[in-house]
């Protein structure tokens, strides 16, 4: 096996390129067979395997910086770097990290694990790396779904004034962990049909320069202009407009496309975003037709793709789901808001009997909050369902856009549900920040209106969301046990 010979960093510059479809064929193997034992993240990081490869092959660790946004899916960049035999213990105590960490290696450059935070980091390091005269590469890797979070435009704004190299890499799989919505999803949509860019720049070339005496002149004024061939074609421009330099789209699984766009990225002078297009899940095909459902799952029958661990019982996710669908057909005020987890939140099931009042607003929980406000001062008494562990992000919109407006009436609920153990803040069980959701606790009970305390099951959800009036609410479910029968709700 090819995948035996990666020992250590920089392994894969001894792997001939004729070999790098077969070892991207083992990794695949590998981790299906991996993560069905552990659980872990699946789809995501089928989706990376040849990207991942095309990036080791052109840059050297641990001196040039790769900056995984998120983080899950990093899983081949911790085998090409030495890591496989830790997949064993995956993320249980003592063991691998689900999510790059820099005490684990020094080819992991920052400890990732929630959304639209890598171009900052990147761009950071670039400045660090500028002011020291060092001459190593930086690359952030950030997919279409972070692509929805604010933090990632302001990074993208700041680092147009960049004079020297930086590369971000949009992995473009149409997917966070539900499917895309919104603009810069439609945005990506556009580029994706476009081998337009790539086929269409050739044929328009060639046909200018056929034109008798000013043709190749023609040809040359476009390439000057900065109304170029590219701005025909590709609506807008919004990365080229904003000073970045675009390239692509390309295969996200064609290595040697890849290795060609990035060594041309590496010499670019200046911010440069290669746009790359993946297929989450792919290789295995229960993870490709339901790539929402293996992008976190616990061990499972690989030949079926079915959880070892059948659900016997209503999970409280459940429980929540029927709840909010209950009060929300005797209450028509009532709508139903989530930063890009339908499924996860449990509000699939609303979505579809309610379709008019539903708001996905992407990986934007600030913005969620401030829109919650927005709705409840218009009439509407929203429902913001996120987990704790992204909570955080909007702490500062809770006491400043929903804390000082008395009749605010939303409600935030805190579901957290038992998949494994986790090393990291960013877990798998829904609700938790760092140490058992301590600080959305302790932010919020100094703000928020306590409505109580209840027993268990569905009935208290609902007489929760009931109470939900003149006020600003947060209901934290905490379940006693996986299942919902005990699964005692603390309303704070």
């Amino acid at each position: 096996m090819i995948l035996e010979k990666i020992k250590k960093p920089n392994d894969i510059h001894k792997v001939s390129l004729e070999d790098f479809p077969r070892l991207a064929e083992e990794i695949r193997s590998f981790l299906i067979q991996s993560v069905s034992e552990t659980g872990g993240h699946l789809a995501s990081n089928l989706g990376v395997v040849e990207l991942t490869l095309a990036l080791h092959n052109v840059l050297d660790f641990p001196q040039d910086k790769l900056i995984w946004d998120v983080g899950h899916q990093a899983y081949t960049h911790k085998i090409l770097t030495g890591r496989k035999d830790g997949f064993k213990d995956l993320r249980k105590e003592g063991g691998l990290s689900g999510f790059p960490k820099r005490n684990e290696s020094d080819c992991d450059s920052f400890d990732t694990g929630h959304s639209s935070n890598s171009i900052s980091a990147g761009l950071g390091y670039v400045r660090a790396r500028d002011l020291r005269g060092e001459k190593h590469h930086v690359v952030s890797v950030i997919g279409d779904g972070a692509l929805t979070g604010g933090m990632a435009y302001e990074a993208l704004n700041n680092a147009a004034e960049l004079k020297t190299n930086f590369i971000i890499i949009i992995n473009d799989n149409n997917m966070s962990i539900s499917k895309n919505v919104g603009g810069m999803s439609t945005y990506l949509s556009a580029l994706r049909t476009a081998e337009t860019y790539t086929g269409m720049k050739i044929g328009v070339t060639k046909t200018l320069k056929k034109i008798p005496h000013v043709g190749t002149a023609v040809v040359d004024t476009v390439r000057k202009t900065k109304s170029s061939i590219k701005q025909l074609i590709i609506p807008g421009m919004l990365f080229e407009n904003m000073g970045l330099t675009y390239l692509g789209p390309v295969d996200g699984h064609n290595m040697r496309q890849m290795m060609k766009l990035f060594n041309e990225a590496k010499r670019v002078e200046g911010p440069v975003v290669v746009h790359v297009l993946t297929e989450k899940g792919r290789g295995y095909g229960p993870a490709s037709s339901h790539p929402e459902r293996f992008h976190g799952t616990g061990p499972f029958e690989v030949k079926s793709g079915r959880p070892l661990a059948e659900k016997t019982a209503p999970t409280y996710t459940d429980c929540f789901s029927s709840a909010i669908c209950s009060v929300a057909e005797k209450n028509r005020k009532v709508v139903a808001i989530t930063a890009a987890m339908p499924d996860g939140t449990g509000l699939n099931r609303f979505r579809k009997k309610f379709p008019e009042r539903f708001f996905d607003v992407g990986i934007a929980e600030e913005h969620a909050v401030t829109f919650a406000a927005g709705l409840a001062l218009g009439g509407m008494i929203p429902v913001f369902a996120v987990y704790s562990s992204f909570l955080q992000r909007g702490i500062d919109q809770i006491l400043h856009d929903g804390g000082h407006i008395v009749r605010l009436r939303t409600g935030g609920f805190n579901q957290r549900r038992g998949r494994g153990n986790q090393r990291h803040s960013h877990r798998l069980r829904p609700t938790t920040t760092i140490n058992d959701g301590i600080l959305d606790l302790g932010a919020l009970t100094q703000r928020l209106h306590a409505l109580g305390k209840g027993g268990s099951g569905q009935e208290h959800i609902i007489r929760a969301l009931t109470r939900l009036n003149e006020t600003i609410a947060f209901v934290r479910i905490k379940p006693t046990n996986t299942s919902a029968r005990h699964c005692h709700l603390t309303f704070c």
